[in-house]
């Protein structure tokens, strides 16, 4: 069976960076993740599938799927050039120590002003947005330059608050905090 993708693993503060690289065709290559990640289109593009929506991940798009649901992918590599798409998991226990940071010291107006209000939530985000893409490279630059690795994690770890930040401006933030503890929920329930 030919390899479909090849993972390359960076650690950071809090998280993990990886690196998928695709150089083959393949068509409903099934995928899931059971905590919110946050994905970035290095290069190429795939077709997601779900039950209810098919939609294209572009490059320079930010995407986070829905947690524990299997999605299906198509990838197309162009030119004998690898897709490669960048997934980033975060420590739940960090996620919610900035958005306590920044509503404590920041922004005490996003608890006043219904910024995490059900009716805004979503299951999966996608976004185009340039400050997130922006936020989301600058740590994966960091982390890759070699000449900064072994005194960069004061660096990485203002990346990923920086990037954060940016995700609790939008709609992700019901991912980046909800989705975990929802599903829990409703598992108990069951």
């Amino acid at each position: 069976m030919e390899k479909i993708e090849e993972r390359t693993v960076f650690s950071i503060p809090f998280g993990e960076l990886n690196v998928f690289e695709t150089n083959v065709v393949c068509h409903d290559f099934p995928f899931f993740f059971e905590k919110p990640v946050i994905t970035l289109m290095l290069s190429g593009n795939k077709i997601i599938r779900s039950e209810e929506e098919t939609f294209e991940f572009n490059e320079r798009s930010v995407f986070i799927p829905p947690c524990n649901k299997e999605l299906s992918i198509d990838i197309h590599p162009v030119f004998k050039e690898p897709t490669k798409c960048l997934v980033l998991n975060i420590e739940q226990e960090y996620i919610d120590s900035v958005f306590h940071e920044v509503i404590e010291n920041w922004h005490p107006d996003w608890d006043r002003t219904g910024i995490m209000m059900k009716e805004n939530a979503v299951k999966k985000f996608v976004s185009s947005d340039e400050s997130l893409w922006r936020s989301l490279t600058n740590l994966y630059n960091r982390r890759v330059d070699e000449s900064i690795y072994n005194t960069s994690d004061f660096l990485l770890s203002l990346s990923l608050k920086e990037l954060i930040y940016e995700l609790m401006k939008t709609n992700a933030k019901h991912i980046l905090l909800h989705s975990d503890r929802t599903e829990n929920v409703q598992n108990g329930l069951h």
